[in-house]
């Protein structure tokens, strides 16, 4: 049986060119800025990555480049505005570390139901909510 998370797996490129444009996005975001916290899921699985964003259009660049490397369809499942993107994702993170799947060496992917993976995402967004 093929893994849901096959793209995580081994040294395909895929990961590689992932991993890349992770490395080029993380450069361009000041994490500890004002910005949008997501949650995407893999096809129809319990696999989840949480990340942050910029806006939405760089949300919507992320997506595309995520898909370009996964052969199953991602869908954006939620995002909350939060005023400090880093805050928001370690402390989700943080509360998510007992799901966090830890092949090919990511740290945003989780594999849990989505009401788990949400309300340990919402819960960050109203420690840190968007300046009025």
């Amino acid at each position: 049986m093929f893994s849901p998370l096959h793209f995580l797996t081994g040294t395909h490129k895929s990961v590689v060119y992932t991993a890349k444009m992770a490395s080029e996005y993380f450069e361009e975001v000041a994490l500890n800025e004002p910005g949008l916290i997501y949650i995407i899921q893999e096809a129809t699985s319990d696999y989840f990555k949480v990340g942050v964003s910029k806006n939405e259009t760089t949300l919507r660049q992320r997506l595309l480049n995520l898909q370009s490397g996964n052969w199953r369809k991602l869908t954006l499942k939620q995002r909350y505005e939060v005023s400090n993107m880093k805050l928001a994702e370690d402390d989700a993170h943080n509360t998510l570390r007992d799901v966090q799947v830890h092949e090919g060496g990511g740290k945003e992917w989780f594999h849990s139901g989505f009401q788990t993976i949400n309300n340990a995402v919402a819960a960050a967004a109203r420690k840190y909510p968007p300046s009025p």
